[in-house]
């Protein structure tokens, strides 16, 4: 029963992560539908800012150890490449 549990997780868990993403990509393909053809540039980088930008926070809470000197460390080591 265990398995099945990890399993039906799994499942929803990727269901959930695809939906999320169907819905950032429908969300910017009808910003890009409804902006002015001298405006489409602008909005495609707005998109593809916020596109990165959702990639990088997911990158640094999966990657940190979930601890909260796990997390003090890297903003440390972030603010000073930063610098």
């Amino acid at each position: 029963m265990d398995v099945s549990m990890g399993v039906v997780a799994v499942a929803g868990g990727t269901l959930v992560l695809v939906m999320v993403v169907g819905a950032t990509v429908a969300l910017g393909l009808r910003a890009l539908d409804r902006a002015r053809p001298e405006d489409v540039p602008v909005v495609t980088e707005q998109v593809m800012c916020v596109l990165r930008d959702s990639r990088h926070a997911l990158t640094r809470r999966f990657a940190s150890s979930g601890t909260a000197t796990g997390l003090q460390e890297q903003t440390n080591a972030e603010g000073r490449s930063a610098q």
